[in-house]
């Protein structure tokens, strides 16, 4: 019996012994980053400075991890992970990109819980802003922050516009011999780092506006060396050249498509770029030759092949605006000129001139708004999402946002667009009426179930 319990006692003590000893899975994490630092610096590929900058970073999130709790634990735990997963590759752009995002990683779980996935957070030491993936914290977003870029430069503040776009120039890398930016994270199948033909598109259009606002021509020359990786990120279809969404697959995404001939249009007409004047008309009319094919008849496919695209993804007015008139003729031609127009036709034209009399306006809505987005079905398909895209005006306007911690007083003004799934019908209808009045020229309303109710368009008024 007194050797059973000395044996026992043994066990328990090795045992012991054993726990109080174990490493923390990411230390193999921190041991390959230092190793990686060691490696770049040797090759010259970053400076002393730059490594030891890189190194406070990950001392930073090893001091922090032992001290979270759960879901900020595991989120602060993957991009430790994340960076060390290119510890064969760090040098300047990458290096700094990667370990600035761990450094807002490590503060922001210090102190802060993860967030829903989309949240776009603002990082006050560069203006660099990152974007909530929930279990793989924040990560560095291209097409986010020059889209950011776009509204700063819309909004004519060049105070934030040269901050956010001097760090970006600082993240770029040299590809197919243009500038390009990396995303560094798994998606879609999709092994990183990988970049996104929309995004760079996006990148020419915000940096040659930032070099517009701010008259540096260091940023205009910039975009023109991103607009250079352009053509190489398109492939063939039937009608012509389309955008790749995603540089590792064939994908044919008509909003990549949509945005991506927007953003040519306004780079080219700041810096003259006859070569993307030209894409842009290409990759326009590969776009309303393959448009039907989107078509379901009330909505549009998010891709070829693929379901049918969510609210977020709808195309913006600035962007439907540019194919509108083509692809309208595109449709009259494909229907044989007589027959009546299908359902997402008639939604399509709901900006033109003309109207319904206000108490009809009012009787659709009391129809279509039953507690939330509309749901009812015209013709047998849901129209509501795509009804209220119409309605609601999709210019970004105005509003204050508690976005982040790291702003003056955590508080900034700037413009938002309405989010369609949020929006409760039923007491906005009042709302509505002024919106629409003078722009409806017509509205399908559901008299019986499968039926279709007459067009029923207003008088003409004065």
């Amino acid at each position: 019996r007194a050797a059973g319990l000395a044996a026992v006692l043994a066990l328990a003590a090795m045992l012991l012994s054993g726990s109080a000893s174990a490493k923390p899975p990411w230390s193999t994490d921190l041991a390959l980053i230092n190793k990686g630092i060691d490696r770049a610096v040797a090759a010259n590929r970053i400076n002393s400075t730059e490594a030891a900058e890189f190194r406070d970073d990950a001392s930073a999130a090893a001091s922090v991890l032992p001290k979270l709790p759960s879901s900020r634990y595991k989120n602060l735990a993957a991009v430790v992970h994340q960076v060390a997963g290119f510890w064969k590759g760090y040098d300047s752009p990458r290096g700094l990109t990667l370990f600035a995002m761990l450094g807002f990683n490590t503060r922001w779980f210090a102190s802060h819980w993860d967030q829903k996935a989309g949240k776009d957070v603002f990082d006050a030491s560069d203006g660099i802003w990152y974007r909530a993936f929930p279990g793989i914290g924040f990560q560095f977003h291209p097409l986010e922050n020059f889209g950011k870029l776009n509204n700063f430069v819309a909004q004519k503040n060049p105070t934030r516009a040269e901050q956010l776009a001097q760090s970006l120039l600082e993240r770029s890398v040299v590809r197919s011999g243009g500038l390009a930016w990396e995303y560094y994270f798994r998606f879609e199948g999709g092994q990183p780092p990988w970049i996104s033909g929309m995004a760079q598109a996006v990148a020419a259009q915000a940096l040659s506006g930032a070099g517009t606002l701010l008259a540096d021509p260091t940023f205009t020359s910039a975009s023109q060396r991103v607009y250079k990786t352009v053509p190489s990120l398109t492939r063939s279809v039937q009608a012509g050249p389309w955008i790749r969404l995603y540089a590792f697959n064939n994908d044919t995404v008509l909003n990549a498509q949509l945005q991506t001939i927007v953003s040519l249009q306004d780079y080219a007409g700041r810096t003259g770029d006859q070569a993307a004047t030209n894409l842009a008309a290409q990759l326009q009319a590969a776009a309303v030759g393959m448009l039907p094919r989107f078509d379901t008849g009330y909505w549009s496919l998010y891709s070829l092949g693929g379901a049918e695209a969510p609210l977020e993804e709808g195309a913006s007015r600035s962007e439907r605006q540019h194919v509108q008139g083509d692809v309208q003729q595109a449709r009259v031609e494909e229907r044989g000129g007589d027959e009546a127009p299908p359902l997402a036709d008639v939604l399509l034209d709901l900006l033109a001139p003309g109207a319904l009399k206000p108490p009809q306006i009012g009787s659709r809505f009391d129809r279509l708004a039953h507690g939330g987005v509309a749901r009812q079905d015209v013709d047998r398909h849901p129209v509501g999402h795509v009804l209220v895209r119409r309605l609601l005006p999709l210019e970004p306007i105005p509003m204050r946002r508690d976005d982040v911690l790291q702003e003056s007083q955590g508080r900034e003004i700037r413009p938002e667009g309405p989010r369609v799934g949020d929006v409760d019908l039923e007491p906005l209808a009042d709302l509505l009426r002024p919106l629409v009045e003078g722009r409806l020229e017509g509205m399908i309303a559901q008299d019986q179930a499968g039926k279709t109710a007459r067009l029923e368009p207003a008088a003409d008024r004065p």
